[in-house]
């Protein structure tokens, strides 16, 4: 865990659910952000399973290393791909849920339900 995370933790999920956790989170990493995430957000909103690479991103096979920055799609209790969380680096997640607020977890914890994982593209 690095310090500039720490703030991102023990936050209510009323005030940060996991998109806007995500997009903190990227932010608070210097990833350059233009809300990629909000189609993502739109399609699930209308029941539609988005699983495509925003522009700029790349899906990535659902056991691939994790790394610093990656967006990790995953199952919620429901079954449906429509928890996002953040990579903080190879073992440690940084996810948010009613029950718990912001936390982090082991990423071993939610590989079975990881839907998809997103890298940023390395910019030319």
């Amino acid at each position: 865990m690095t310090p500039d995370m720490l703030h991102l933790l023990g936050i209510p999920f009323a005030e940060k659910k996991c998109l806007a956790l995500v997009t903190a989170g990227l932010a608070a990493m210097g990833i350059p952000w233009q809300d990629p995430w909000s189609d993502f957000a739109q399609a699930w909103d209308r029941g539609e399973r988005l699983l495509e690479a925003p522009s700029g991103w790349e899906r990535l096979p659902v056991d691939a290393p994790l790394e610093r920055g990656d967006v990790v799609l995953s199952r919620n209790a429901a079954g449906d791909p429509r928890h996002v969380s953040l990579a903080l680096g190879s073992r440690d997640i940084l996810h948010t849920s009613e029950a718990s607020g912001s936390v982090i977890t082991r990423a071993r914890v939610l590989r079975g339900r990881i839907e998809a994982i997103y890298r940023r593209r390395p910019q030319a």
